[in-house]
């Protein structure tokens, strides 16, 4: 009887201590000299999408420059889900696909 609640306890620490975190995220950025960019999608309608790039340059503390480029991009169509209402109730809706951004830097 100990043992199986020792696995278990041990089975609940695994799968508390695994909880996905980022820790990358910036909080605060070094505004010395940095450049800041975002990158996301919005959907436009059915057969395309809009991939926005934001940068931000930063020196002595100032903002010294912005830019924005929008990039018409194919859609890639739409997915079923189920999803659930405040009462409970299932449905299934399509939505939009999203798309996977990757990011290299150098």
């Amino acid at each position: 009887m100990i043992k199986k609640i020792s696995i278990l306890s041990l089975c609940l620490l695994f799968m508390f201590a695994c909880e996905e975190q980022n820790e990358d995220t910036t909080q605060q950025t070094n505004k010395d000299g940095s450049i800041v960019s975002t990158i996301s999608t919005k959907h436009l309608n059915d057969s395309a999408d809009v991939a926005i790039f934001s940068i931000q340059y930063y020196k002595n503390g100032q903002l010294v420059k912005s830019s924005n480029v929008f990039d018409t991009i194919p859609s890639l169509g739409k997915t079923t889900e189920t999803v659930e209402n405040d009462e409970g109730d299932e449905k299934e809706v399509k939505l939009p696909k999203e798309y996977v951004i990757y990011v290299t830097l150098k």
